[in-house]
């Protein structure tokens, strides 16, 4: 099982894609499993997204692509918020309709920080929601 990362916007976001031959961050439209993450957050525009090892479970490791992997989703979730709100909804593959046992509002720097811990949770089947605030003016 896979440790599933979700983002909620309120605006649509483009998508890009996974590449088999260049492993990295990327983001896609939610499977028709997936669909029940959007109960857990506030809105409309819901992605899964992905990291180098093409799940979530990239974004909490120990190994080295781990640290970009944090990095890249950290820049892209400062960018976003800076536009629009954002929220991180996390779970095992399958979780989806498991309430958060955990919810932080956190900036963007602080999320790469607290990634870690997040894992360490979800792995105790512990699923969070994250909140992004707007990062200062």
């Amino acid at each position: 099982m896979c440790l599933g990362f979700y983002l909620a916007t309120d605006r649509r976001l483009d998508l890009i894609p996974w590449d088999q031959g260049s492993p990295g961050f990327h983001i896609a439209d939610l499977s028709a499993a997936e669909e029940a993450v959007r109960t857990q957050v506030s809105h409309r525009f819901v992605y899964y997204v992905g990291s180098h090892t093409e799940c979530g479970c990239g974004f909490v490791d120990d190994d080295g692509d781990a640290a970009k992997s944090r990095a890249t989703l950290t820049s892209y979730v400062h960018v976003l918020s800076e536009a629009a709100p954002v929220e991180l909804f996390l779970c095992w593959d399958g979780g989806y309709r498991d309430a958060p046992q955990h919810s932080l509002q956190l900036s963007a720097q602080e999320l790469a920080s607290k990634l870690p811990w997040l894992g360490d949770r979800a792995f105790d089947d512990e699923n969070a929601l994250v909140v992004i605030s707007k990062p200062a003016a």
